[in-house]
């Protein structure tokens, strides 16, 4: 029994708390720095073998997803619900008793100082100059004023706590209910996303450039339909300002070009689509295909290799690669328009035109994270920056007053705070040095 006891204390308690953190940012570096869901050829090949056979090994190639990662997330979040729960009441009874002059009097403390008032009016100058709003109470025969100030500050770490928990359940949620997809193509054409339920036609795509060719601006006019209810939403997409629709936001993610491929046999026309780079066009004939490897729409070549001058369509050329039954045939340069001979068949590219590529993101869960990451910086500001503080007097028969104060944060720098407060209102006539204690030691307050 005592064995469970002590592992309970050690699970809920802020040690183990951030023991997890350590590993999880630990982890989240990791997953930073590798790149996540490429093939397992790309870790043995791009890292030394033993370190390309460990990142498989323990998934830091899926960091997000591994099972000790979850784990971990899922034990972090328990400890901090715990933690939470436990100390709640606790809190709640410090919040609302805590902070009270009977409360004080029971630390049975001396007083930090001894002073006497130049006036009747210097007590409450003292607490006004400090920000605080005095309460005068009558307690066994004697005449105190208490006043206490940010107490809400006690609230900061739990808070923070708090917006942890939604932060890690969202993330963990978002990981299970996100989409993220892309769909691509030029205006004119209509993509089916199966996975939202959606279709999203490309009705207009423009490239805006400045007077140097550098990139001012990627627009796309959409049109999103719903495939379920039959509506439909049109806007424009632009870089750094999405379309929402649906609950979905589209994004303008990037370009690429495009171009029209047409397959002949003789005179007769086979095949006809739209080709973005990478893709190919195939023969039922035969197991033919050709690919549209990369377009230069400005093509130049010094002998290093080809490139582009400027992005405009002064001098088209298609980087086309042939393939047959599977394996490499041919690679060659074409201008748009000229054929491609093959045997009996022909293949041209025309109608050059860049495509868009847009990002569908639907995330259910971000409201809840973005809730979170609000009250972490809540608890944060609370916890370091409402410092609770208090400042309570006694009047003694002489006409001085025992003053006391207490900062659950920065003591010191409260304490003298109030011993200048005092000595612009009256003179100190002893403190707890001269009965033996250091005048400077608040901490324990």
């Amino acid at each position: 029994m005592k064995l469970l006891k002590k592992i309970w204390g050690v699970f809920h308690s802020m040690k183990c708390a951030i023991v997890l953190l350590v590993i999880l940012t630990a982890a989240c570096v990791a997953g930073s720095l590798i790149p996540q869901g490429e093939v397992a050829s790309y870790y043995t090949t791009v890292y030394p073998e033993w370190a390309g056979k460990l990142i498989l090994a323990v998934r830091l190639d899926d960091m997000f997803s591994a099972w000790w990662f979850i784990v971990m997330a899922g034990l972090l979040c328990l400890n901090l619900v715990l933690c939470s729960i436990l100390r709640f009441p606790q809190l709640l009874r410090n919040y609302r008793e805590g902070y009270t002059l009977k409360a004080r009097k029971k630390r049975n403390r001396p007083r930090d100082w001894e002073w006497m008032p130049k006036e009747e009016a210097s007590v409450r100058n003292v607490f006004l100059a400090l920000h605080f709003k005095p309460a005068v109470q009558e307690e066994d025969g004697e005449t105190w004023q208490y006043a206490v100030r940010n107490r809400v500050g006690i609230w900061g770490s739990w808070i923070c706590h708090l917006g942890m928990i939604a932060v890690i359940i969202g993330f963990g949620l978002g990981q299970k209910y996100m989409l993220d997809t892309y769909v691509y193509g030029v205006p004119g054409q209509e993509k089916q996303v199966e996975e939202a339920g959606l279709r999203v036609a490309i009705d207009d795509f423009e490239v805006k450039l400045r007077d140097d060719y550098t990139v001012e601006q990627y627009q796309a006019q959409i049109t999103v339909k719903d495939e379920k209810s039959g509506k439909e939403a049109s806007g424009t997409t632009k870089v750094n300002a999405p379309f929402h629709a649906f609950g979905m936001d589209f994004f303008q993610n990037s370009t690429g070009w495009a171009a029209t491929a047409k397959a002949y046999k003789g005179s007769e026309l086979l095949d006809e689509q739209v080709l973005c780079q990478g893709e190919f066009i195939s023969l039922e004939e035969i197991p033919l295909q050709v690919q549209m490897t990369a377009f230069y729409p400005d093509y130049y070549n010094d002998g290093t290799g080809p490139t582009t001058l400027t992005p405009l369509l002064k001098n088209p050329v298609v980087i086309y690669t042939i393939y047959y039954d599977g394996n490499f045939f041919q690679m060659d340069a074409i201008g748009t328009g000229l054929p491609i001979q093959i045997d009996d068949y022909r293949f041209v590219f025309e109608n050059p035109q860049q495509y868009t590529l847009i990002q569908i993101v639907k995330d259910p869960t971000m409201t809840y994270v973005g809730l979170g990451g609000i009250l972490v910086i809540l608890g944060i500001i609370l916890a370091f920056f409402c410092r609770t503080e208090e400042l309570w007097m006694r009047e003694n028969a002489d006409g001085t007053y025992a003053v006391f104060c207490r900062s659950v944060k920065g003591a010191e720098l409260f304490a003298d705070a109030v011993e200048e407060a005092l000595r612009a209102e009256g003179e100190i006539t002893g403190t707890k040095e001269e009965e033996g204690e250091h005048v400077t030691d608040f901490n324990h307050r």
